[in-house]
């Protein structure tokens, strides 16, 4: 009821103002009273921001009052960002913003500064807590944790195909889990065995080829040990009745190692893969490696 009133009284108001411009009227349009009351309202509006402005323009003065700068601080200010390759004054930037720039530059840097120097001083402690957490580390084949044997999974077996797809890929993953921790206790109970002396010796002799980035050589060494140059067909030890002078030393050089057993075999093909690695690790000249460009497995 109140805001009524208001608005009552804001029009009786207006209309003698209005009236009193033009008192020999006796009425007027409606478009003479919507265009004062239009102007009117620019009046007010022009006289708010003029207000604001005159408000912004005390704030500044008072602002750069604050920060208390003079011509020797400006010019240290100038220095200091030249120092540190920025810009010495942006669009539009006064005095006041470019010393907020610089300390804000600054703050900066010194929290970069603090967390390079926290993770400088880290790196002794991590190192020395992950050389202790080798330390620590079994070097066995990890054995999967699953309680369960053969009879029991015969027992699950009974029950596949029967539209339950959990059970099945249940049974699937626990019989491959059984059959891994079996193979796991089988490698973790081998015993410690020595190298023959002739694949001693061509181990040695691809490690210094690889350490000198002489991939091609390597792999020289490499096909002799696994493969060999023997004079007979692979398989045969001996090639003839009657020993002849010198065929004892074909023996260590010309015998193929690689099929000797399956043993043998894998181990001589991990180390192939480590030679392949090797090249992809300590690159060198197209001349010096194997399918150059082509390793990328």
């Amino acid at each position: 009821m109140d805001s009524l009133k208001a608005e009552l009284e804001r029009k009786r108001n207006f209309l003698k103002t209005f009236k009193e411009k033009e008192p020999n009227k006796k009425f007027f349009r409606r478009g003479e009273v919507t265009a004062e009351r239009a102007e009117l309202k620019q009046d007010e509006e022009e006289s708010g921001s003029s207000a604001d402005r005159k408000d912004d323009a005390t704030n500044d003065c008072c602002e750069e009052e604050n920060v208390d700068f003079d011509l020797s601080k400006i010019a240290e200010t100038v220095d200091r960002l030249r120092e540190r390759n920025e810009p010495v004054r942006m669009f539009g930037e006064s005095n006041a913003d470019v010393i907020k720039r610089l300390s804000r530059l600054e703050n900066e840097d010194t929290e970069t500064k603090c967390s390079e120097d926290f993770e400088r001083n880290q790196k002794p402690y991590l190192k020395d807590f992950s050389r202790e957490n080798k330390s620590e580390e079994n070097v066995d084949v990890y054995e999967d944790d699953i309680d369960m044997t053969m009879s029991d999974l015969m027992e699950m077996s009974k029950k596949l195909e029967k539209g339950n797809v959990q059970l099945d890929c249940e049974l699937v993953h626990n019989f491959f889990s059984f059959i891994m921790k079996k193979w796991a206790i089988e490698l973790n109970s081998r015993t410690d065995e020595s190298v023959a002396g002739d694949i001693r010796e061509h181990l040695v002799n691809i490690t210094i080829c690889l350490l000198n980035r002489n991939y091609i050589e390597a792999n020289n060494h490499y096909m002799q040990m696994a493969i060999g140059n023997a004079p007979w067909p692979v398989g045969v030890t001996a090639s003839g009745i009657h020993k002849r002078p010198g065929s004892e030393k074909l023996y260590v050089r010309n015998v193929a190692h690689v099929l000797n057993d399956e043993t043998q075999r894998k181990y001589i093909q991990g180390l192939k893969r480590l030679m392949s690695r090797c090249q992809i690790f300590y690159p060198t000249d197209p001349s010096r490696s194997v399918e150059f460009g082509g390793v990328t497995l």
